[in-house]
């Protein structure tokens, strides 16, 4: 019954209550985050701006993260990256109470691919991205990437907070820093504006103090075929957007 609930509540937009209902996050964890987990692996895997990011001491800021993917995808790719100098420090914040979730995932990475703490430092806080504060600024100001992973079209039901957020984004980020935005390139990421309809990213790509490193306007996941999970893992298709402040 919790995963129908969750899938309607996407049906409907209602994100609110999928992510802040306890009962809906540990299924959510197991639904949906083997699949995320996967492309994101791929996504950090396949790039040479962000392995390099894997691969040194990097402050890594993750909205939206609570489920995990993000733990797991960049934890893996971790693995293809020389250890010698890796210091990777994660920030992860969400709105829900992700924790029991997050302390379990962060277990069995460790276990099984023996990172130890100093090659990756696991962070988790309990917030509302949208929600303007010091605590969000100075997470801004340090991070060396900010990641939005199937979130800015979540956030983007409040329009005004979003755009505020983007502006925070784009006052706080230091020089060189990245920002990486991922999400569904179909409907789910229009934004209507007045009578036109855009993808999110194109307001992104019109930000004169962000370079556009690499830019996927529609890209599939399709996860490998010998894989075995008891639920169906749903290939996906998603745009990629990997910006560098000016």
């Amino acid at each position: 019954m919790a995963l129908q609930s969750i899938k309607q509540a996407f049906y409907i937009r209602d994100y609110v209550s999928i992510f802040t209902t306890p009962s809906n996050l540990p299924v959510y964890t197991a639904a949906y985050i083997p699949g995320r987990a996967l492309c994101y692996y791929e996504i950090f895997r396949s790039h040479k701006e962000l392995l390099r990011l894997l691969a040194k001491s990097s402050r890594i800021y993750l909205p939206g993260s609570g489920s995990g993917s993000e733990l797991i995808g960049m934890s893996a790719a971790m693995l293809h990256v020389p250890p010698a100098k890796q210091h990777v420090q994660l920030y992860m914040q969400d709105i829900g109470d992700w924790s029991k979730v997050l302390d379990g995932l962060e277990e069995s990475v460790r276990r099984q691919w023996k990172l130890d703490s100093n090659q990756l430092h696991c962070s988790y806080e309990q917030g509302d991205v949208l929600e303007p504060s010091p605590r969000r600024d100075q997470l801004i100001q340090e991070a060396d990437l900010i990641t939005f992973m199937f979130v800015m079209n979540e956030l983007f039901v409040n329009k005004a907070k979003s755009m505020a957020l983007i502006q925070s984004l784009v006052s706080n980020m230091k020089k060189g820093a990245y920002l990486l935005v991922v999400d569904s390139a179909g409907s789910f990421s229009h934004l209507k504006i007045g009578d036109q309809t855009y993808m999110i990213y194109t307001l992104l790509d019109a930000i004169k103090s962000l370079e556009k490193v690499i830019s996927e306007d529609s890209k599939w996941y399709r996860y490998p075929g010998h894989l075995q999970y008891p639920l169906d893992i749903q290939n996906m298709r998603y745009f990629l957007r990997l910006y560098r402040k000016l």
